[in-house]
């Protein structure tokens, strides 16, 4: 495995609903609850970025204590409301790594990018999480179509 691309990536802000719980539980849980109150017309009609944040390594924290935050950054300014929070994405160098195919594979691609070629690499971790940029609408695209950017930050 090796990432389509090491970028600068600007600091961005994003809306964003967490959930704690497995991720195959949380995560479905965290999108329900963002897109409940931002409402789809909203997403469909003005440029969005769909980002999901996986903050910790299921190898070592408990199912019931994972966060996940759902986010979207909308390239104009957008206010949170109902219990959804406002905070800002850290930008920096990140290894952008392509994943195609269901979002339940994801762990397998995360082990790769870990396991394989940080190790490799020279590079070094960055302090912030990875997180995920969905760039198909999970509803309207064949799961095995799906394609998620996952973006390492970088020292």
């Amino acid at each position: 495995i090796h990432p389509e691309r090491v970028i600068v990536r600007p600091s961005v802000p994003v809306n964003f609903v967490r959930r704690l719980g497995p991720y195959e539980e949380s995560a479905p849980a965290a999108w329900a609850a963002l897109m409940g109150t931002m409402a789809w017309r909203v997403w469909l009609h003005f440029p969005a970025e769909m980002m999901g944040i996986c903050h910790d390594d299921p190898d070592v924290t408990a199912p019931e204590q994972r966060r996940y935050d759902a986010c979207i950054h909308f390239r104009i300014p957008a206010s949170p409301r109902h219990g959804v929070g406002r905070r800002l994405l850290p930008g920096g160098r990140h290894a952008v790594f392509l994943h195609r195919g269901p979002h339940r594979d994801l762990a397998h691609t995360y082990a790769r990018m870990y396991g394989v070629w940080l190790p490799g690499s020279g590079e070094e971790r960055g302090d912030e999480p990875a997180f995920e940029v969905y760039l198909d609408h999970p509803e309207r695209t064949p799961e095995e179509k799906l394609r998620t950017l996952i973006h390492l930050p970088l020292v």
